[in-house]
């Protein structure tokens, strides 16, 4: 069956535009159970889908829910992705994703992206999360170009998972934290994860872990060579 639509798309889906872009702010997305629609199982793809070049995202919060009035009904709601992004030269202020369950929370498919704060809790009651090796911000191998800087994912809980952030060695990367509320910092098996085009997987360690959190304060592109000088960088 096909994907349902996103429930907010910039462009028409499927054919990624030029043109002169825009602002999206203060924009707030829900998946769920809730008392008012007479607690419905909801069910989506994407949140919010980004398929116009040069758009600036300020101030966006995408959320599984997880409490509702409706007996935790919400758990079995499902969702794949909060923000997906297939248009170049887009920008990202303030992003929030919560709790997404069926892929990665964030999925960033073209080229000259960039993210400046984003914040990121892992769905803690499903396991399947973290089996299916998905993440909480991932680029797509093939990128050769992104700036993410400010990205914190934590997990409540005992979800484990592979890596917090999975994507291209062509990312630069700065102040990335992963935090653990009331587990072990190494249920993040790995802060990020790098997957070349060709394939070729390489994953790092944090440079310093201090109580929850765990930090890498900077992960510099690389695009000569295969992912491995990337994670040589600061691994443990």
């Amino acid at each position: 069956a096909a994907a349902p639509p996103p429930l907010l798309a910039w462009g028409t889906p499927g054919a990624v535009g030029a043109g002169e872009g825009g602002v999206m702010s203060d924009v707030f997305a829900r998946v769920g159970s809730f008392e008012y629609l007479s607690c419905r199982i909801t069910s989506v793809g994407t949140m919010v889908e980004v398929n116009m070049e040069g758009v600036i995202l300020d101030n966006t919060w995408l959320w599984h829910a997880d409490h509702d009035d409706c007996r935790r009904r919400s758990d079995k709601a499902y969702s794949q992705h909060g923000l997906v992004v297939n248009a170049p030269r887009v920008t990202s202020y303030g992003l929030s994703v919560e709790h997404v369950v069926g892929g990665d929370m964030v999925q960033w498919n073209s080229e000259a992206g960039e993210s400046y704060f984003y914040q990121c809790e892992l769905p803690y009651r499903e396991p399947a999360f973290g089996l299916s090796g998905y993440s909480g911000y991932a680029v797509a191998p093939a990128v050769r170009s992104h700036i993410a800087r400010g990205i914190g994912i934590y997990i409540v809980g005992k979800l484990h998972v592979k890596s917090a952030y999975s994507g291209t060695p062509g990312a630069t990367l700065q102040n990335l934290v992963a935090v653990v509320i009331g587990g072990d910092t190494d249920q993040f098996e790995h802060l990020a994860c790098f997957r070349s085009a060709g394939g070729r997987e390489s994953c790092v360690k944090p440079q310093y872990c201090e109580g929850l959190r765990c930090v890498s304060q900077h992960f510099a592109k690389t695009l000569a060579g295969p992912p491995v000088p990337v994670a040589a960088a600061f691994s443990q």
